[in-house]
């Protein structure tokens, strides 16, 4: 799946409002499937909170978040809880069935999109981010100065 378009999710937010990622603009989209049950999640959410809160400006990204329970009111609490401000989603109802289609028997799950919702990362810990995107920006800088990407 490295370097092939991201298949689209549309699922509904906290208001029963269907998203996209594919509307992010931005140069970076983080998709984090999660569940509040999860005892990793719980460790890693708040890690994943902190870098987004911390970089979301100066890498222009956003989090799309897609909770694996379909228990709303307990992941709309644990969002309340940790103070998710990125977009968050879940439930049952989404147009393709994600669990397949991006391989997730177990949370969390990060994958990392580019502008054109390629994915650059899968299964990438979130403690990895921060070498992660300093590597891939050497990457893209190489290949500009190469004059591979414009």
């Amino acid at each position: 799946m490295i370097g092939a378009k991201a298949p689209e999710l549309i699922m509904p937010d906290t208001n029963n409002v269907f998203l996209s990622f594919y509307h992010i603009q931005k140069n970076y989209t983080l998709l984090w499937f999660w569940d509040p049950d999860c005892g990793h999640c719980k460790v890693e959410t708040p890690k994943l909170r902190d870098y987004y809160n911390k970089y979301k400006d100066s890498l222009n990204l956003e989090v799309f978040a897609v909770s694996m329970d379909q228990d709303l009111e307990r992941w709309k609490k644990f969002i309340r809880d940790n103070q998710l401000t990125w977009i968050n989603v879940g439930g049952n109802t989404a147009n393709i069935d994600f669990h397949k289609v991006y391989d997730l028997y177990s949370t969390p799950v990060l994958y990392v999109l580019d502008k054109d919702k390629k994915i650059i990362a899968k299964r990438i810990a979130v403690g990895d981010l921060e070498d992660f995107f300093l590597q891939y920006q050497k990457v893209i800088e190489n290949r500009k100065k190469m004059g591979l990407d414009k």
